[in-house]
């Protein structure tokens, strides 16, 4: 199963499977509690789960994408430098936090497509400077390529040039870099919960705060909790096992996060694409739920947002033709003081 920023022919049959009176009945009842609180955009979630015993039988043409380890290049002719992942602060060679496979079915320049998020190691590099301890590249691929079809032959190939990867590369198979690899998982897609226990009760009286009833909002006044932290606790609630939200869904056309804290993100703060100057767009969330399989006492966050180009655009290729890379953007957001952390040890 792929998630459905670039969706397999499994998934959508899967959908069609699932559809008749069942769903019709789904929408109704959708129609009929339709409010601020249930009208939710659809979510791609991710869950860790071990990689394959052997390390070859992970095929990035068919993973949703992985924790740790080395990169899999989308085309291991091209691999990025180790400066093109070096933390600003430190210039240490930042290390591989998470790759995500998406491709994009509407647009055959990125038929096959890929995303890299690095993270510097250095204890307190992100928290001082998060803009200089992350990085995100883009690369994409046409299809058919040199590696798609999927054929016995071009999987070889395929092999060949990763086992050739010069030591000079990023995170290379056979690295130089003082970079330390975090522990290696694969990643494992499924749509979000929908929670039936959140619609209103149709038969159930209607009782104002003074009778007990108390909503998010109340909450917040009467703890100081942040309301957006109430939130993002309930939906992390319908599947605690999630480390990745990914909102590039086809028919959603504005995604929105699930924020940390009150203080968000606003789009004037995201800079526009590099290449194309459209806007950018989140494409995916890591949840501090993931440091728990990281093993690493001095990397934190609560939150990763990772914003790309919301066309798309193709990327010019580097010299000699090869494969080229577009940087997408990183922001980190912490819950609010009263808030309390997920996944810390």
């Amino acid at each position: 199963m792929q998630l459905r920023g670039g969706a397999s022919v499994e998934v959508a049959d899967e959908e069609e499977e699932a559809g008749g009176e069942g769903s019709d009945a789904y929408e109704a009842e959708e129609d009929e509690y339709d409010d601020d609180e249930i009208d939710e955009d659809e979510v791609e979630l991710g869950l860790v789960k071990p990689m394959p015993a052997n390390r070859d039988e992970w095929d990035i043409d068919f993973a949703v994408g992985k924790v740790g380890g080395v990169p899999r290049w989308l085309d291991p002719r091209a691999p990025l430098a180790p400066e093109d992942v070096e933390c600003a602060t430190c210039h240490k060679t930042m290390a591989l936090l998470l790759q995500v496979n998406s491709p994009d079915d509407e647009r055959p320049h990125a038929a096959a497509r890929s995303l890299y998020l690095f993270a510097c190691r250095s204890p307190g590099c992100l928290a001082k400077d998060p803009a200089q301890a992350l990085r995100v590249w883009r690369t994409q691929m046409e299809s058919p390529n040199a590696f798609f079809p999927h054929t016995d032959e071009t999987q070889k190939e395929r092999k060949r040039l990763e086992d050739a990867l010069e030591p000079n590369s990023a995170l290379s198979s056979k690295p130089s870099t003082p970079a330390r690899p975090w522990p290696e998982f694969d990643i494992g897609a499924e749509p979000e919960p929908y929670e039936e226990s959140y619609l209103p009760d149709p038969a159930a009286p209607a009782l104002d705060n003074e009778e007990g009833t108390e909503d998010a909002t109340s909450a917040d006044t009467k703890t100081g909790v942040d309301r957006a932290f109430l939130q993002f606790q309930e939906r992390l609630e319908r599947e605690p096992k999630q480390v990745l939200r990914f909102y590039r869904i086809p028919g959603v056309d504005d995604p929105q996060p699930l924020w940390a804290s009150s203080k968000t993100i606003s789009p004037s703060e995201v800079p526009t694409c590099e290449l194309c100057r459209s806007e950018r767009k989140v494409e995916f969330q890591v949840l501090s739920t993931l440091l728990s399989s990281l093993s690493d006492d001095s990397f934190e966050f609560d939150s990763l947002l990772v914003y790309t180009c919301a066309n798309n655009c193709a990327i010019p290729p580097r010299e000699g033709g090869k494969t080229g890379w577009a940087c997408e953007v990183a922001f980190k957001q912490d819950f609010a003081a009263e808030g309390v952390k997920f996944g810390q040890r």
